[in-house]
């Protein structure tokens, strides 16, 4: 063990721990030890929590305690997973509208921490959450990162979008935390050449073990590293969120920067909730000692291989609970166990953001995916492109041209579009000099300004079949 890393992970670790009375060192030791538990040993202690969780919330929570009792719920009948339907759904109004409500009456909330959400919707959701809860979440990211060799004290690079980062990060404090933690943030927010081209000299000085990125704006940046043939950043590992890395934008990652690229799906609301391990197995390892996911279509849940709607349910925030939050996500349950060994549940989160979904005019759901595959078959004609759907059998679709892209790239794009939606749907393109992100600060492919009905909805279409 080097000095540094001696000193961060003996000292400077032990000292926040202890002063911030967040119980890092103790979360992250139960993680290591959860993930390998078997899969029906860990499902029970998981399910004990979760039942745990579901009698404090009932006997503390003036929310909950309301909303359950109009449904005719109590948690001393939910006894098995499919009880948990007749628990009502927690949505993002429901928190807008009654956040102080979901605090615990055992808790002060000056105690706690207030955090917000915007969300690729931009909608502000305010949740609250104890220390417990948020070194829980330090614990998972220390743990998910030694799946990739990195250690603390490592150099860690984060090519980060969210504004709310971005803003604590001006704070003179915050800076020197991140300093005496060996980490760089890079805003992302815009990524023009000349700033791509000064974060390529930062991080061959900086020399980072690990680089984090909004998936992207980190293909933004690869693509840019390659155009200008710069191979001078060379870290451990490279790791993706906030958006679904394909299968191209890895290889390109794992060609400029010559390291495994590994892949992590999480929110504000739940921290990290499932990470890649070095297998590789084609889905996420879910942190089941923290968080309790469902998966649900149609008022039932999903059989393995089904996408549906995720619920999440952390675990570990007594404070404020948070349960079957709609995060606004889709994901099927992965049905193999994993070569690793760990026990942890396999989750493959699909592609497109519920709100990113398209729908046509026969009442199918189209995945962002498939615009992403589209654009990819013309290389370098399109710079950057957004999706836009106002109503059914309209399509606004946005471009940052490259001086290539001419009449036969969109046809070739119409012929595409068509096939999926079918030719009675008008599609216009609109030419911009750039396209902006939401204001989470995440670059969203497509977005759908059209209520989905799910229900009558005649399912999500396959990238690959045609309309």
């Amino acid at each position: 063990m080097g000095l540094h890393h001696w000193l961060t992970e003996r000292v400077l670790l032990t000292a926040f721990d202890t002063l911030q009375r967040r119980g890092i060192r103790a979360a992250h030791g139960e993680a290591c030890a959860w993930q390998w538990l078997p899969a029906d040993e860990l499902r029970k202690r998981q399910w004990e929590r979760l039942a745990g969780l579901l009698r404090e919330a009932y006997e503390d929570v003036p929310f909950y305690r309301r909303r359950w009792d109009e449904a005719g719920v109590h948690p001393g009948r939910i006894e098995i997973e499919d009880d948990l339907l007749r628990i009502p759904v927690l949505t993002k109004s429901d928190l807008v509208s009654h956040c102080r409500e979901t605090i615990s009456r055992r808790y002060d909330e000056r105690e706690l921490q207030r955090w917000t959400s915007g969300g690729s919707t931009g909608q502000t959701v305010v949740f609250y959450v104890d220390r417990r809860t948020a070194g829980s979440r330090k614990a998972r990211e220390m743990r998910f990162h030694e799946w990739m060799g990195v250690r603390p004290g490592d150099r860690v690079a984060r090519l980060w979008g969210s504004p709310i980062e971005i803003a604590q990060h001006r704070r003179w404090w915050r800076r020197a935390t991140e300093r005496l933690k060996n980490r760089l943030l890079l805003p992302a927010q815009v990524l023009t050449d000349d700033t791509m081209a000064a974060y390529a000299e930062l991080l061959t000085r900086f020399r980072p073990a690990l680089i984090i990125g909004f998936t992207p704006a980190l293909f933004l940046f690869s693509r840019f590293l390659d155009r200008n043939r710069i191979t001078t950043i060379r870290p451990k590992a490279v790791l993706t969120t906030s958006a679904t890395l394909y299968p191209a934008h890895r290889r390109l990652h794992e060609k400029v920067f010559a390291c495994r690229v590994f892949d992590e799906y999480g929110s504000r609301e739940g921290g990290g909730i499932a990470h890649e391990c070095d297998h590789h197995p084609g889905a996420l390892h879910v942190a089941a000692e923290s968080v309790f996911l469902e998966v649900v279509k149609d008022g039932r849940h999903a059989a393995p291989g089904e996408v549906g709607e995720i619920l999440l349910t952390d675990l570990t925030n007594h404070a404020a609970p948070m349960i079957r939050y709609r995060i606004m996500d889709t994901a099927s349950w992965w049905p193999e166990p994993c070569p690793c060994g760990r026990g942890l549940p396999l989750l493959c989160v699909a592609s497109g953001r519920v709100s990113d979904l398209l729908v046509t005019p026969s009442g199918g759901l189209v995945l962002g995916e498939f615009f992403v595959e589209l654009f990819d078959d013309v290389g370098e004609d399109v710079l950057q492109f957004q999706v836009v759907q106002r109503e059914v059998g309209s399509l606004l679709v946005k471009i940052v041209p490259a001086p290539s892209f001419g009449e036969a790239a969109e046809a070739f794009l119409r012929r595409g579009i068509a096939a999926k939606f079918g030719d009675g749907t008008t599609v216009v393109f609109e030419r911009c000099a750039t396209i902006p992100p939401a204001p989470s600060g995440k670059y969203i492919v497509t977005r759908c300004e059209v209520p989905l009905d799910f229900e009558n909805a005649s399912g999500l279409l396959d990238p690959a079949q045609p309309g």
